[in-house]
């Protein structure tokens, strides 16, 4: 394993001990519902900052079914 390689999985590691940390921070500040239900979006976000910096082509029913998903969080 390079330096390169090493150094990007100390990064990964030290990103996922940030997130986890401000997971427990959210914890502390609101209902464990709201926080949970915040935290499980990362699939949404995942869609769309690929959608805008892979310029990943969704076809109608994946916007489709993205916007339901984007409303049901909304309403929840």
């Amino acid at each position: 394993m390079g330096v390169r390689e090493a150094f990007l999985a100390v990064l990964s590691g030290f990103m996922a001990l940030i997130g986890f940390y401000f997971y427990l921070e959210a914890l502390h500040r609101e209902e464990i519902s709201r926080v949970f239900i915040l935290f499980g979006m990362g699939p949404l976000f995942t869609l769309a900052l690929s959608t805008i910096f892979l310029k990943e082509i969704l076809t109608l029913n994946q916007y489709i079914a993205f916007v339901l998903i984007l409303t049901g969080y909304i309403l929840i």
